[in-house]
């Protein structure tokens, strides 16, 4: 009985571990976990958090004020006089109001802010995940050209021996080889730069990105899209936070025009029998400058309202170009039907160097010809997801 409930429970942790590589190795899982763990966002995070920290500080009345005045009489009398105050002031009672709804309006902004922010950090780790493999792709087809090029120098040498080639075939095979090895290299280095990047992006190092694969839909309507990715654009949402709470301001400002008031207790004591104890009052009286405070908000009104146009009709335009570029993309890659004839090209190009129809230096003509091909597909693709990470940033 032991011995089941020992391996049901080593099966349970074994599934759990895997399960959670498995989470790690792919781009949505690594995507939420530097959504957790990125040194960026906390950043982001404790910004937002000061912000809304403020906003909750600073809607309470001034602090109490607390006097005690002591003064020893002049050398004619001996009486000391003491004095002592606490007086507590008040802004017109709809300042309290109109600060607070700033100030709610403020902690909305600072998380859209924050949300806006963080989808840049995590769009950034997107594209160096794509980036990633991109790279990787174009390293799997320079391993395909390394292992073709070491049959070519295997068949060169053999047909060498025979006399059935010559010495400047073994040259050409012996330089192509080594020119695609030099790119493998230069690959590989590109490959561990990027992945470096990301690293630092991320905050973690224990991670494959053999395991990332594009993620956006290339079929998605792209009407639909640009409509979705309008509505959740944080930019046109914190804009449009910022014109309503210039509004309340204005409120701000005007209450500033309207009298604050205080209230308190005052004594004195001039000898043993001479007290006094009571309350004071005061008004304070907004003579200058009220009215310049009321206009300075409605020029900041006006041109939150202006900035609030301009993100929105920005924000459309970009969208809407960002979508041209995916139709554009869509149909380039189209043209390559899946690089079918590309393959056939080069298997056809092997079958006519076996058969001694081409030699070895049109082999690798050619050859370079169908991997140009092959790597504007590559990078087609590449581009094509890009522009589909950037339309659908919203939703990170």
């Amino acid at each position: 009985m032991n011995r089941k409930i020992f391996f049901l429970l080593l099966v349970l942790w074994g599934s759990t571990t895997a399960g959670q590589l498995g989470a790690q190795t792919t781009l949505e899982g690594f995507l939420q976990r530097v959504a957790k763990e990125s040194v960026y966002v906390e950043a982001r995070r404790a910004e937002a958090d000061a912000r809304v920290a403020e906003t909750r500080a600073n809607n309470h009345p001034e602090n109490p004020e607390i006097e005690y005045g002591y003064m020893p009489g002049i050398e004619q009398t001996e009486a000391i006089r003491r004095s002592y105050s606490a007086i507590q002031s008040f802004d017109w009672p709809g300042a309290y109001t109109a600060r607070r709804q700033v100030n709610r309006l403020e902690r909305e902004q600072a998380e859209v802010d924050f949300r806006q922010e963080r989808q840049a950090v995590l769009l950034r780790a997107k594209q160096l995940c794509y980036e990633l493999i991109y790279a990787r792709k174009r390293q799997n087809l320079l391993d395909e050209q390394q292992a073709r090029a070491e049959s070519v120098l295997e068949l060169t040498l053999s047909r060498l021996a025979l006399g059935e080639a010559t010495a400047l075939d073994q040259t050409n095979a012996r330089i192509g080889l080594a020119r695609i090895r030099q790119e493998q290299a230069d690959g590989l280095r590109t490959m561990e730069n990027l992945k470096q990047q990301l690293t630092l992006l991320a905050g973690f190092s224990d991670f494959d990105p053999s395991g990332f694969d594009y993620a956006e839909n290339p079929l998605e309507d792209l009407n639909a899209l640009i409509d979705q990715a309008t509505q959740a654009d944080p930019a046109r949402q914190s804009a449009e936070l910022a014109s309503r709470k210039s509004e309340r301001e204005i409120a701000l400002a005007r209450s500033a025009t309207l009298p604050s008031f205080s209230i308190g207790v005052a004594g004195e004591r001039i000898s043993p029998t001479d007290s006094f104890l009571g309350i004071s009052a005061g008004v304070s009286i907004p003579l200058w400058g009220g009215s310049g405070k009321v206009k300075a908000a409605r020029s900041q009104q006006l041109a939150a309202q202006y900035r609030q146009r301009t993100v929105q009709t920005d924000t459309e335009a970009t969208l809407r170009e960002q979508a041209g570029t995916v139709r554009r993309l869509n149909e380039s890659l189209a043209l390559f039907d899946n690089l079918n004839e590309v393959r056939q090209g080069k298997q056809l190009l092997t079958t006519s160097l076996e058969q001694r129809q081409i030699s070895v230096l049109e082999y690798y003509a050619n050859l370079d010809f169908y991997t140009e091909m092959e790597l504007e597909y590559l990078q087609l693709e590449w581009q094509l997801y890009r522009a589909l990470a950037d339309l659908t940033r919203f939703r990170l």
